[in-house]
């Protein structure tokens, strides 16, 4: 994954508060960076 200037981001959440329930990681290819798409779910 990329550390772009001017990317925004959040800080990783916090495991206790929440899960991770789906990701889809994407390989760096002709010339892009990798990258992911994370959903959390808050735990109850």
């Amino acid at each position: 994954h990329l550390d772009a200037q001017g990317d925004a981001s959040i800080a990783y959440p916090d495991p206790a508060h929440w899960r991770e329930t789906a990701r889809a990681d994407h390989p760096a290819a002709d010339g892009r960076p990798a990258y992911s798409f994370v959903t959390f779910a808050r735990r109850r």
